[in-house]
């Protein structure tokens, strides 16, 4: 597992970001395939990423992630171009992603199989949704967890 922070989560930082998600993942596989799982704004460039097709990419995570927000730009067309199977987590009242409207589009804009849609009550957005102390951490996590699994070949 690698785990890394973004050099800056500004709008017109975004394309480094996403090259940046895939290079690190690509530097860390190892010649293995790989998940990508990112919250928020990281729920935005795993999807951006997955549209680039990169090699040894077996699925995406993405907690929360926007399709459109402040002054970022709408990534609705990189969503049709995801052809990786790919899991979204949002929560129904998020006030980030509009609650579900941006949540589905993202959802049924992505070809991948499988392409799941998770919903949960409430206003929890990005890391929240797995927050172990949450009330969904026993139905999330292991949601999540089982997809990675299934995707990643042993």
């Amino acid at each position: 597992m690698v785990i890394f922070a973004y050099r800056s989560t500004a709008a017109d930082n975004e394309p480094e970001a996403v090259r940046d998600a895939v290079a690190v993942a690509d530097r860390a596989r190892s010649g293995n395939h790989y998940a990508l799982i990112g919250a928020s704004l990281g729920g935005r460039v795993v999807i951006e990423a997955a549209a680039t097709r990169p090699s040894g990419l077996a699925g995406i995570v993405s907690l929360s992630g926007e399709r459109t927000i402040q002054n970022y730009r709408d990534i609705l067309p990189d969503a049709r171009k995801v052809t990786s199977p790919a899991l979204y987590v949002g929560a129904k009242d998020d006030f980030a992603t509009q609650g579900e409207q941006q949540q589905r589009q993202l959802h049924e804009a992505m070809r991948g199989k499988p392409n799941i849609l998770l919903q949960r009550d409430g206003l929890a957005h990005g890391m929240d949704l797995i927050n172990p102390d949450g009330p969904d951490e026993k139905a999330v996590n292991p949601r999540i967890l089982d997809f990675v699994e299934q995707q990643l070949p042993t």
